[in-house]
Formats: C-alpha cells, sequence, structure tokens
C-alpha cells in the first residue's frame, strides 16, 4: 500500500494533509471525503499498517444492529478548547515551534537595529580611527572642475583642517577622528586640491591602506523583513514514527499555527452528477487473471465468496461483473438475473459508478438484498473502492453503498462500537459442499484477538449451523499461540486429532488467522507434537494460506 504503515486517509480537523504520528482527538478520518470523527483506537488502526483491517476503511457498517452514539463533551470555543483538545505531546511541538519562531523574529530585530544604527563601519566588529598624516606626508593632485569624493563628513573635515593650517604656516599634529560610515556617501565641496591618504586602524592594530573612496551610484540593498515562518515543504511518503528522533529541532515539519474556529468550513463538494457511462470505461490496471466474487448457499441464507479463474485482462471489476452475470457453477445459487447488461464502469477518486440496463438483482433496492452485496463486494474486492454508485439506464438508483459486511453474527447483541468489540474473522465449510464461508463475529474488546478467534472457531458457525459446518472438533482446546515474524505457532488440545475432515478442520484455521495482517503462516501441533508426525507430510512446518474455493478453469 503507498500509504505504509498510516491510514492514507488520516488527516487533522483544520487540514486534511496534515497528520501526527500519535493519537489525537484533532485527527479525523477523510474515507468517504468529509471528515468524520474516529472511533477506533488510533494506536490500533489508523497509525499501523493494521489500517487495512479498520471498519471504517473497509465500510463494513453492522446493518443488523442500531450502533449506538456515544456523545463527545462539546469543546470550549476559540484557543483555550482548541489547546484543551491537543495532546501532551502535541502541545509540546507546538511550543517548540512558538519559541523557535520567537528566537528567528528576535535574531532578525537584532540584525537589524545594527544594520541600520551605523556604529560598524568596517563591518567586522571594531572602532575605526582615521589618522591623517601631517602636510609633509600629503600628496598633491592637481585641481579639476569635478568634487573630489571623501569618505564621509568627518574625514572631509579633517582634511579641510589640514589644508587651513598648511596655509597658516602652523605646526599641525597627527589629528584623528572616529569615523561613522554613512548609508550614501556624498562628494565634499571642499576637497577640490589635495586628498590626503586614509589609514584605518583595525582592532589588530594592523595599519592597512585604503585609496580615497569612490561613493556608489546605487543605494545600497537592505536586508528583508524576516517571514513569519518558513514555507511548509510539501508532506512526503515517509511513514510517521511513534518516537521522536534525535535530529535537532530544526528538522521538525513546519506548521502554520492558526487557531481553529468552532466549526470547520464545509469544503464545496467536487463530485459532479454521474452521467451516463459508455461500455469499457473502467480505468485500466494491473493484469489479473483471476477474479473474487459471490454467491448465495442453495437456501439462500449467506453469501459464498468464489476464486474464479479468466482470462487475462487489465478491468479486472469489468470481468468480476460479467462473471457475476454468468452466474455459479453447481452448488451455489444465482444472484444476478441472467438478462443484467453492464452498461459502463467508471472508477474515479475512490468511487465506482456501474450502469446497468436493468437493478442486478431479484428483489428490491434494499442493502440487505444479497444481489446488490454481490455487486458491491465484487466492486470493493481491493480497497482502493470505498463507494460504488448504481445505475440503471445512467440514472442513480439509491445513494452510494460501502461494503457490505459478510455474514455478520452477533450473538450478545453488542452495540457495534468500535472500542469495545471486536469483529474476529471466521471460517466455516458449506455442510453440503465443503466451500469456505466467512463469517464475521462480533465479541466484547479483547487484545488477544488471535486466541479469541481460534476459541470462536471450536464454538462453531452459531445461527448459521444449520447450513454450515463446524470442522474443529468441540472438545478441541486452545494450549497456546504465539506470533513471531508472521508465524502463528499454535499448540492445540488432543481433541483436535477427532477432526473428520482433516483438510477443512486446518483449511478453517489458516483461512481465520491469516485474515489478521502480522500473520502470514501458522504452525501447527497437538499437545507439543508437530501436526505432521500425527497426520503426514502434508502439514509439515508453517503453513500458508490456501486459495479460497478456487474454481477450474
Amino acid at each position: 500500500m503507498e500509504s505504509g504503515h498510516h491510514c492514507p486517509y488520516l488527516g487533522l480537523k483544520q487540514n486534511r494533509a496534515i497528520r501526527f504520528a500519535s493519537p489525537t482527538p484533532e485527527h479525523r478520518c477523510y474515507v468517504t471525503g468529509d471528515a468524520q470523527d474516529i472511533p477506533v483506537p488510533q494506536a490500533t488502526f489508523c497509525l499501523d499498517s493494521n489500517h487495512v483491517r479498520c471498519p471504517l476503511y473497509t465500510g463494513e457498517n453492522l446493518p443488523s444492529t442500531n450502533v449506538l452514539a456515544i456523545p463527545a463533551p462539546l469543546p470550549q470555543a476559540g484557543v483555550r478548547g482548541w489547546l484543551g483538545g491537543l495532546s501532551g505531546r502535541d502541545r509540546r511541538i507546538y511550543a517548540v515551534l512558538v519559541g523557535l519562531l520567537g528566537l528567528i523574529i528576535a535574531t532578525y530585530i537584532v540584525s537589524a537595529f545594527f544594520l541600520f544604527a551605523g556604529d560598524d563601519p568596517t563591518g567586522i566588529g571594531g572602532t575605526a580611527t582615521t589618522t591623517i598624516s601631517p602636510t609633509t606626508a600629503a600628496s598633491t593632485v592637481p585641481a579639476t572642475d569635478e568634487p573630489t569624493p571623501t569618505f564621509n563628513l568627518a574625514a572631509t573635515a579633517a582634511i579641510n583642517r589640514t589644508q587651513t593650517a598648511q596655509a597658516l604656516g602652523s605646526q599641525t599634529p597627527t589629528a584623528s577622528a572616529t569615523v561613522s560610515p554613512s548609508r550614501t556617501p556624498s562628494p565634499s565641496p571642499s576637497a577640490s586640491a589635495t586628498i590626503i591618504p586614509t589609514i584605518f586602524i583595525f582592532p589588530t592594530d594592523t595599519p592597512i591602506f585604503v585609496p580615497p573612496f569612490e561613493p556608489p551610484t546605487d543605494v545600497p540593498p537592505t536586508a528583508e523583513p524576516p517571514t513569519d515562518a518558513p514555507t511548509a515543504e510539501p508532506p512526503t511518503a515517509e511513514p510517521p514514527t511513534d518516537a521522536p528522533t534525535a535530529e535537532p529541532i530544526t528538522a521538525l515539519p513546519t506548521i502554520t499555527l492558526v487557531p481553529p474556529t468552532d466549526a470547520p468550513t464545509a469544503e464545496p463538494p467536487t463530485a459532479e452528477p454521474p452521467t451516463p457511462l459508455p461500455l469499457g470505461t473502467e480505468t485500466p490496471g494491473g493484469s489479473v487473471e483471476s477474479v473474487v466474487i459471490f454467491f448465495a448457499d442453495p437456501n439462500g441464507r449467506v453469501l459464498v465468496p468464489v476464486t474464479r479463474p479468466i482470462i487475462a485482462t487489465r478491468q479486472g471489476r469489468t470481468a468480476a461483473l460479467n462473471q457475476l452475470i454468468a452466474g455459479p457453477q453447481a452448488g451455489l445459487a444465482r444472484l444476478v438475473p441472467t438478462d443484467t447488461r453492464l452498461l459502463g464502469l467508471l472508477i474515479k477518486n475512490g468511487q465506482a459508478t456501474a450502469n446497468f440496463n436493468r437493478l442486478p438483482t431479484f428483489g428490491n433496492e434494499a442493502l440487505t438484498d444479497l444481489g446488490l452485496r454481490s455487486v458491491v463486494l465484487a466492486l470493493t474486492e481491493r480497497t482502493d473502492i470505498t463507494t460504488v454508485q448504481l445505475q440503471v439506464n445512467g440514472v442513480n438508483s439509491g445513494a452510494p453503498r460501502y461494503r457490505p459486511n459478510v455474514n455478520p453474527d452477533n450473538p450478545t447483541q453488542l452495540d457495534g462500537n468500535f472500542a469495545t468489540t471486536s469483529f474476529l474473522p471466521l471460517y466455516f465449510p458449506l455442510a453440503k459442499n465443503g466451500q469456505m464461508t466467512r463469517v464475521i463475529r462480533l465479541v466484547p474488546r479483547t487484545s488477544a484477538e488471535g486466541s479469541a478467534t481460534v476459541n470462536q472457531l471450536i464454538a462453531g458457525p452459531g445461527p448459521y449451523s444449520d447450513v454450515l459446518a463446524a470442522p474443529i472438533p468441540a472438545a478441541t482446546t486452545l494450549n497456546t499461540l504465539a506470533i513471531k515474524d508472521g508465524v502463528a505457532f499454535l499448540d492445540l488440545g488432543s481433541g483436535f486429532l477427532q477432526a473428520g475432515n482433516r483438510r477443512q478442520a486446518v483449511d478453517s484455521l489458516l483461512l481465520s488467522l491469516s485474515t489478521f495482517p502480522t500473520i502470514d503462516r501458522v504452525a501447527i501441533s497437538v499437545d507439543g507434537v508437530p501436526l505432521d508426525a500425527l497426520w503426514g507430510a502434508e502439514y509439515r512446518g508453517a503453513l500458508s494460506r490456501p486459495a479460497l474455493n478456487h474454481e477450474r478453469g
């Protein structure tokens, strides 16, 4: 995924393009395009690679239960309320940035003061002394009609005094004058005959000969005033870290401190009303040779996923819908009428607009209809599509639809709050033909979701027991489950050896546990003995996820 270790739809309430590396109430979810409150633990989902399982990300809302909205405390208005809603780490970051900004401004103010005060003619911080040599050391230059420029008015006055002393025949001692430079030296009207070379005495007491100063014709440039803050660079694709690094404070991202308003400004809608789509408007993607589509069991109780091989194509979603219209092979029930035709498919900004010649279902337009669910599931199998707009002859049929739950089961009638509920993926085989079917079971929130998944598999398919089988014997016990480097080491009790169908029992465990992003393979043992020593070499070592109901071409 391009987003790396955080959710690509995560942003701040005030600015979608900015997010923090730690949880904060200012974070919002933009998966639908609008800012939404985040009811899930941000450290578990939003700021982790586990975001692909976030119910907001996948759009899995439970139609069978009413989600109770938990009222959030009303924030205080103004800057004080905004600061009160920030975490301690965010407040420290803002304090450091404000301090850094103040230091930059103070530095520019002090620099500007010395620049315009004119107390340093040498430019190196010392006091320059101009020494006027006696008249015997003067150089005589013929007078010209043009005035001869001098360094400044103080030096000119010293020269005039020397010339006057020469005219009177008096003895003139060496004259010293402290010179303060002027920004725009002006030519002296009196220096027309004799020019005395000037000697600067620097703090190192080393005399340096400087020829008569010729003033520039242009006004020297002044320093530009500092800006309030450096321009923010565009965000990079590097994943954020949970802990601050040892880099200097200047490496922190620049954030313009703008107090939030009481209510966020609504962004103007950018999506135009969909128009009738021509055939074949799906944006070509990578080459695909198989698609995952959903049919129903013969009783119409559950949705069953099927992996169907197809001729290699770059328009995978168009192929998936056409295969859905083509219908199932033996053992499953059709959900889309045979006279349905896909007129066009447009994918834009995370939404798929599918235009049909008729409503692709035998029933009504309700979301609970299995036919409409199968269409939406086929289009959202990959995570780059979050909503589906159905059309009939170019006219929208209802509102955009999110990916629905696949066979939900809520045995204790939980309210579906993500902070108090875990959604466990369970795979059971159909009782008639053994095809694996997914059930989403809601249980009280637990941090050990892997162990909870195994225990729920042992408990069986629950309300779907009339169509689904329990491949793992009820006498099975879970001894230990440890996860290391993507491998789950699962040790079960001896009751597991009573499984009537060994392949179904093992596949049920592999499909369910490998749904979690931290598990790639599963190594199974029984009371510490590797499973291959009991059931044969095909169960040796860490086993990979099997193909899900793969049909033959």
